[in-house]
């Protein structure tokens, strides 16, 4: 037995064409096969290909016609052959026991029935029921959907409704389709177009795109884009919403329900074709997918049937039918032959997702004048609202289109910096400033409906990083520390959104290790020293431990920067806060020593009892200006046993300054003074400077 699962175009027209090829033990398994009700405009070229293929002549010349019309035509053609057609649904593929493999299927009582076959056509377009199947029963599904494109839009909608009179049809199809010019429409009435097709979920500036054709008597074929989810109750609201868009005053009605038919039916449209079109399983009947099953179609191109029946009249080249019996199939030669139409089909698909996203693109310069023209019209302050809401939307979305368009110049699919870019020239690094720039545009502008955009968004941020990241290692070599840092801070300005998962921790410990290097190189010692403390943070945070070779070099850095900064202030820091600081080092030296090698060990010891001896002199220095504060503590102008705060600071200015100029000081405090190598800058500064470096000390 032969068995074919879908009795539409496709499944109907293998069926003729097995039989005429002498195959009689076939059947078709369809629950709505010869009930056919589905609208849906087809040119006369689908029934002129249908004709050529059976060599039976059905329709009138140069007709065109519905879904249904062909369905039906080539049902009748089908019976009138003696084709078994069952109104059965397809349940599942049985494997080979002693007796034999197939299918098992059910009627409308939910009555299964196991048929034996050893070839199985798989006509349910996308839904491809029996390839699902077959995955289902494989330890390695052989059945592999690829996607071609991704569509701007996926969901569609279609209206079979009444118009009037063909004048009427005319006028609405003479201001609808895909050459409207956005530019010549007036600027409120677009504004309020876009406001309504928004609270129907529409996030395009460009109108969505809609197109029919005329069957006489009043009735039309409507094809709308539509926003994804739109619910059953506003099927209606959103055909009058859009061809008010484009021309107003617009009227339809609904055809009478003489029976169940689809007069309003939404549809979704993906862009994916199958790595393969059949194969056959350990004790599995052969399985091939014809039609639809193949390839998705693009319904506006009008090629899905037409292409499918191209594509079945190239299996007959491949079956070798003998006394009624397939003997020979070749899956490799057949998808061979037909590689060249399923490229063609292809092609088709991704050249007109294309269009569409361009046009997306362009209507946005467009919109976003005309809603500030709108803006500027509008009399109600509610209304005016809206269109700034929207005129930011639009900019958000330009925002977005601009990053996405640069990323993929300067960086390869996956989403490295191009091979043979300089990451050091100054174009290229403006250019990622600019993704920057408009990455975080679009997050801070879109709202969180525009989902997608601000998914990917999201995504390319996190690549972006790693290119700041590579950026600031090829500045760092070419001995731009400054410009590497700038290109590092950039980096951890990403890491640190509130987005960004805590599963990259370990990148972010890496880029905070070269942070520290580059702030060094640069005699930025308060700044290392912040960032070696924030990545010794993140080190503690990660539940997988980044390598010890990079948490090594972040501590050596850590205590050898606040031994300089120690070195650097001593004689204003007072002896306590020296021994906290003290105190941390050597802690972290003991929670560390695992990864701290000999070699280092050795070279931050003589920094530790360097700290030591001065924290001994400091004690020293601080005991001297006490004896000297108690001598001029009952001296006039004191207040409290203290002497004024500007005396004090008088005293240390005069100090400062004439250690500067080589003065001659104090010989009790001369000693201590070679030692803690003063600044040559005004004591204010000193000071200063002294105190954020000791409370950014003992935050550590």
């Amino acid at each position: 037995m032969y068995v074919i699962i879908g009795a539409g175009p496709a499944g109907l027209y293998a069926a003729i064409k097995l039989w005429q090829a002498g195959i009689r033990d076939l059947v078709i398994y369809d629950p709505r096969a010869g009930n056919y009700t589905r609208p849906g405009h087809l040119s006369y070229s689908a029934f002129q290909k249908a004709e050529d293929g059976i060599g039976i002549y059905f329709w009138p010349y140069g007709q065109k016609g519905h879904i249904k019309d062909l369905e039906k035509q080539l049902y009748s053609q089908a019976t009138r052959l003696g084709i078994r057609i069952e109104n059965k649904r397809f349940i599942k593929l049985k494997e080979k026991d002693a007796t034999a493999a197939g299918v098992i299927v059910a009627d409308s009582d939910d009555r299964e029935e196991f048929i034996a076959s050893d070839y199985v056509f798989d006509c349910t377009g996308a839904r491809r029921l029996v390839i699902n199947d077959v995955n289902r029963l494989s330890a390695e599904p052989p059945f592999k959907l690829v996607t071609i494109t991704e569509p701007p839009v996926t969901n569609n909608f279609l209206a079979y409704v009444k118009v009037g009179e063909e004048s009427d049809w005319y006028r609405i199809d003479n201001h609808i389709g895909p050459n409207i010019n956005l530019a010549t429409m007036p600027p409120l009435d677009y504004a309020r177009s876009v406001i309504k097709l928004r609270a129907l979920g529409w996030n395009e500036s460009a109108l969505p795109f809609c197109y029919g054709a005329y069957f006489g008597k009043g009735k039309a074929c409507i094809y709308f884009q539509a926003p994804d989810h739109l619910e059953k109750a506003n099927y209606d609201l959103w055909v009058q919403t859009v061809l008010e868009s484009y021309i107003k005053p617009v009227h339809y009605e609904h055809l009478p329900e003489k029976k169940p038919k689809p007069r309003f039916m939404s549809f979704s449209v993906e862009a994916k074709s199958l790595n393969r079109v059949s194969y056959k399983g350990k004790n599995l009947p052969t399985v091939i997918g014809l039609g639809d099953v193949q390839i998705d179609l693009d319904y506006k191109l009008a090629h899905g049937i037409y292409d499918g029946m191209k594509r079945i009249d190239a299996l007959f080249s491949h079956l070798e039918i003998i006394d009624g019996n397939i003997y020979y199939f070749d899956p490799d030669e057949y998808l061979s032959t037909i590689e060249g139409l399923m490229r063609d089909h292809k092609e088709a698909i991704a050249r007109s997702a294309e269009r569409q996203r361009i046009a997306f693109v362009d209507a946005r310069e467009p919109a976003k004048l005309k809603f500030k023209q709108a803006i500027s019209l509008s009399e109600d302050r509610d209304e005016i609202v809206a269109l700034k809401e929207i005129l930011k939307e639009i900019e958000g979305r330009q925002a977005y289109d601009q990053a996405t368009q640069k990323f993929a110049l300067n960086h390869d699919p996956s989403n490295q910096i191009k091979a043979g870019v300089n990451p050091t020239h100054t174009t290229f690094i403006a250019q990622v400033n600019d993704i920057h720039v408009n990455l975080l545009s679009t997050l801070a502008l879109l709202p969180v409906s525009f989902v997608k955009e601000r998914n990917e968004a999201e995504r390319l941020l996190i690549h972006l990083a790693v290119s700041f990241k590579n950026i600031g290692g090829a500045l760092f070599k070419a001995s731009r520390s400054n410009d590497a840092i700038d290109a590092y801070e950039k980096a951890v300005e990403i890491y640190n959104l509130p987005h960004i998962p805590s599963e990259l921790d370990k990148t972010k410990f890496t880029l905070y290790s070269n942070l520290v290097i580059a702030y060094n190189k640069e005699k930025r010692l308060v700044e290392a020293l912040a960032a070696a403390k924030i990545a010794l943070d993140i080190y503690e945070r990660c539940v997988e431990k980044p390598e010890s070779k990079i948490l090594e070099k972040i501590v050596f850095n850590y205590i050898k920067t606040q031994c300089t900064l120690v070195q650097e202030s001593s004689l204003l820091s007072p002896s306590a806060d020296l021994k906290t600081i003290d105190l941390h080092l050597k802690e972290l030296m003991v929670r560390y020593k695992d990864a701290i090698s000999p070699q280092n060990v050795a070279l931050l010891t003589p920094l530790i009892t360097s700290l030591e001896s001065l924290i001994t002199t400091r004690s020293s220095f601080d005991s001297t200006l006490d004896a000297t504060h108690t001598e001029r503590s009952d001296t006039p102008g004191s207040i409290g046993g203290h002497t004024e705060a500007s005396e004090i600071i008088s005293a240390r200015t005069t100090l400062t300054v004439a250690v500067s100029d080589d003065a001659t000081v104090k010989p009790e405090v001369e000693t201590d003074l070679s030692k803690f190598s003063l600044f040559r800058a005004s004591v204010n500064t000193q000071l200063t400077s002294a105190e954020e470096i000791i409370r950014s000390s003992l935050s550590s």
